[in-house]
């Protein structure tokens, strides 16, 4: 059985309540084509299949009696996205570790993407505090959700 906590679905309800301000910044750190994205759901099915064909080993997809290599380049392709180090600009030194740590509930098992979800309720800049919960959350959601509660 596969399970995932792959979630677009909220992805989806957080871009759909951005700013245009908030968009130019998505866009600006190179996320621009996740507000593109429309898909609300997952196809378990399709899903399942594609994990059943997919060789860990060689990091191949083999379908239909062909290989198709995947790779980090392949995955940023398909999501439109960067798959290097462009840099994030965030303006000032970051000595107040624990202003963020409070700002996003950071605890011993990481940061509750549900709490960051709410903070989208009342975050109305484009700032680099901006930049950073959407970062956040992206990553929570969509490219490393976590396998646990």
């Amino acid at each position: 059985m596969v399970h995932t906590r792959c979630t677009p679905s909220r992805l989806c309800r957080i871009v759909g309540n951005l700013t245009e301000e908030q968009k130019d910044v998505v866009r600006a750190v190179g996320f621009g084509n996740l507000l593109l994205l429309k898909c609300g759901r997952l196809c378990r099915e399709f899903y399942r299949w594609i994990v059943s064909s997919f060789d860990t080993k060689s990091s191949s997809l083999h379908i239909h009696g062909k290989t198709i290599r995947i790779d980090s380049s392949c995955f940023a392709h398909v999501m439109g996205i960067p798959d290097h180090g462009a840099p994030t600009h965030i303006h000032g030194a970051v000595s107040n570790l624990d202003y963020w740590a409070y700002k996003f509930s950071i605890t011993s098992l990481g940061i509750d993407v549900k709490h960051i979800e709410d903070r989208f309720q009342v975050i109305k800049t484009y700032d680099d505090e901006f930049k950073v919960t959407f970062c956040l959350f992206i990553l929570g959601t969509l490219l490393a959700p976590r396998t646990m509660k």
